[in-house]
């Protein structure tokens, strides 16, 4: 038995994961492919902390977490890097 959030979480990263002309698959897709197959056992955790520690504030603080942390690893690290002196040179 299958879930339907997974299958659909499966689904949206194999959609939007096209091969290049050469036939291989980009970086930038292997990584939003790992996120989209982490986010829904992350979410499962994030909700088992909130629960475990009694407390909305855990939980909603875990689930911002695990959104920057799924971000950073999409982003890779020469963009962020980038995206790190582009916020240093803003007024």
């Amino acid at each position: 038995m299958s879930f339907p959030l997974w299958e659909l979480a499966k689904d949206l990263a194999m959609a939007r994961s096209g091969a290049g002309p050469d036939g291989e698959i980009p970086r930038e897709s292997m990584r939003g492919r790992l996120a989209a197959l982490l986010a829904i056992p992350g979410m499962v955790v994030c909700l088992v902390a909130g629960e475990l520690a009694d407390s909305w504030i855990v939980g909603v603080s875990s689930l911002v977490v695990l959104v920057a942390a799924l971000a950073l690893l999409v982003l890779g690290p020469s963009r962020i890097g980038a995206l790190a002196k582009a916020l240093r040179r803003r007024p």
